[in-house]
C-alpha cells in the first residue's frame, strides 16, 4: 500500500518565479545545481504537457543519521538514473505531478510519484513536495534521502532565483 511523505520549504522567491522554472524549464536545474544533477533530458514531449518524459541523472546526499545508514550509504554519491512522466499539471494551483516509471528508484520502490506545489502564504512562498511511494520490500527505508534532496534543491534554486 502506498504511503505519502511530505516536506514544506519556505522560500523568498515569488511564487510565480519559482513555479515558472519548475513548470517551463526544469532542465535548468542541472545547470544551476551541477552538484546534485548530472543531467535532465527531455526524452518525449516538450516538458510542457502531460505525458512528457524526462531522464534524470542525479546524486543523493548522505544521510548520516538515518536509521537505515547502511542502506543509504550504498546510494550516497552514486549517480541515480530515473525516467519520469508528467502525469498532471494544474497551473491554477501551481502544481505538477510526475511518476517515476523506470530506473534505479524502481529497484527499491514499486510506486514513486512526486508532486510539487508552490503557494503564496502570508509570510512568503511555500514549496510543498509530496512523495507517494510504495516500498518494494520491508527492508527498503523511508525515502528520506529524496526528501532531503527536495529540500536542498528548493533552497539552492531559491538562492539562484533571488540573484537572477
Amino acid at each position: 500500500m502506498a504511503k505519502v511523505a511530505k516536506i514544506e520549504v519556505q522560500i523568498k522567491s515569488p511564487e510565480d518565479k519559482f513555479y515558472g522554472i519548475v513548470r517551463h524549464n526544469i532542465t535548468h536545474f542541472a545547470e544551476v545545481l551541477p552538484d546534485q544533477f548530472e543531467s535532465i533530458e527531455q526524452v518525449e514531449g516538450d516538458g510542457q504537457v502531460v505525458g512528457s518524459v524526462r531522464l534524470w541523472k542525479f546524486v543523493l546526499g548522505e544521510a548520516k543519521f538515518s536509521s537505515h545508514y547502511l542502506f543509504h550509504k550504498q546510494l550516497y554519491g552514486t549517480p541515480v538514473v530515473a525516467k519520469d512522466r508528467i502525469s498532471a499539471i494544474d497551473d491554477d494551483n501551481k502544481s505538477i505531478t510526475c511518476c517515476v516509471f523506470e530506473g534505479d528508484i524502481n529497484k527499491y520502490y514499486c510506486t514513486f510519484n512526486i508532486t510539487i506545489q508552490v503557494t503564496t502564504e502570508s509570510d512568503g512562498t511555500l514549496v510543498k513536495w509530496f512523495l507517494e511511494f510504495e516500498k518494494a520490500n520491508k527492508e527498503v527505508p523511508h525515502p528520506t534521502l529524496y526528501l532531503d534532496l527536495f529540500d536542498k534543491v528548493t533552497m539552492k534554486m531559491d538562492d539562484y532565483l533571488l540573484k537572477a
